[in-house]
């Protein structure tokens, strides 16, 4: 059975000047190697904002279609949370984000603990909370709203994630009808709670974004697990410690295993080990790393760590069995996502830089994730 291995490296450290990419600025000699060996190219999500919707790519990465029912991220949220949805109820995910003069300044609040949105959300529920909505806990930024409420059901509007928010007024990303309003109205009334609430007073005391503003997205209705086997053809397992793919996993009984929080040397060996044993026994892999730190030189040796430590072992086991590999790191370009993937059967496209800008020469490129899993699955020589 063909194997695939797709690892995602995420950049979510916020924009400032002067910070390069991770590809650009990092010495990673393995994934040039794999690129000049291989197949390397771009993602091109179809997109004229400066951000991409995470869980979009997510989504694709793992071989689901936007149309697919199950899909619908509200409940991979909820399936995260542990949260058991009525079959005449709604789920929501609830982004608690940070505003300045209607433009969203910080799409996750960074830093937002899940004890201090904990807080929030009891005020929310305690002055907006009624018989037919309430708010559930999740992690950090990202919670839940549960409503019956008419204009909250029936077909959601197409609202993407709050990673898409950032420099942008939020007000113009809600449809113009019936159920838009509502979802405007809802917003504006937390936001006039959580403004002046004391744990956001601290934060800005501490020099912290604070949460003064909620983001309602991914609406879907109660609905039985799907599977991942007729999704995507194979058992699997996602390597994440975020609260959207432990959802996802558990929506579509995957496997799922933490990352570990610290990206030092000890920490990539980890889970390059913990990778490879599972790779031993299941066909399909989602690795999934996050950069969060602002430090240049720090970014930049995570970075590092992750070429010699987790790539370069899942690559060699990779290259010796009958599989594929895709390697899928963020740059700081709005609208391309650079990839390298090698494998038995894949077109031998090599490229000596990974910028962008040679990328492009590359004729290589989807527009969709879910392109480039299927591509990783199907694609001949």
């Amino acid at each position: 059975m063909l194997k695939r291995v797709i690892l995602r490296c995420e950049d979510l450290t916020l924009s400032q000047d002067g910070l390069v990419s991770l590809l650009e600025g990092a010495k990673t000699a393995h994934l040039q190697q794999l690129a000049q060996a291989g197949t390397a190219g771009l993602l091109r999500p179809q997109t004229w904002r400066q951000a991409f919707d995470r869980a979009q790519i997510h989504r694709g990465l793992v071989g689901l279609k936007e149309d697919d029912l199950e899909a619908q991220v509200g409940r991979w949220y909820a399936a995260a949370a542990g949260i058991s949805a009525e079959p005449d109820e709604m789920i929501w995910c609830c982004d608690f984000i940070t505003q300045q003069d209607g433009r969203v300044a910080d799409p996750t609040t960074s830093a937002l603990t899940t004890k201090e949105a904990q807080i929030l959300l009891q005020a929310l529920d305690e002055q907006l909370g009624s018989d037919v909505r309430h708010w559930e806990v999740g992690d950090g930024f990202r919670h839940l709203l549960m409503v019956k409420e008419a204009a909250f059901s029936g077909k959601s509007p197409r609202l993407e994630s709050s990673d898409t928010l950032a420099g942008e007024d939020w007000r113009r990303r809600l449809p113009r009808n019936a159920a838009g309003e509502a979802i405007m109205a809802l917003i504006e009334q937390a936001s006039g709670i959580l403004e002046n609430h004391s744990v956001n007073r601290v934060r800005l005391d501490l020099n912290e974004n604070p949460a003064n503003c909620i983001w309602l997205w991914g609406g879907a209705s109660a609905q039985a697990k799907g599977s991942f086997s007729s999704a995507a053809g194979g058992e699997g397992t996602i390597f994440s410690s975020d609260f959207l793919l432990r959802g996802l996993s558990r929506s579509y009984g995957l496997g799922c295993q933490p990352v570990p929080q610290n990206l030092d040397e000890a920490g990539f060996q980890q889970l390059a080990h913990a990778a490879l044993q599972t790779l031993e026994k299941q066909p399909f892999l989602y690795i999934h790393v996050q950069v969060r730190t602002a430090d240049p030189v720090e970014r930049l040796c995570a970075m590092e760590r992750l070429d010699q430590h987790l790539l370069k072992p899942l690559s060699q086991a990779v290259s010796r069995g009958n599989g594929r590999m895709a390697v899928v790191v963020d740059s700081r370009d709005a609208g391309r996502i650079p990839f390298v993937a090698i494998g038995d059967g894949l077109a031998h496209k090599p490229v000596a830089d990974l910028s962008v800008e040679k990328l492009q020469e590359n004729a290589l490129s989807f527009a969709d994730a879910a392109e480039l899993f299927a591509w990783l699955g199907k694609a001949e020589k």
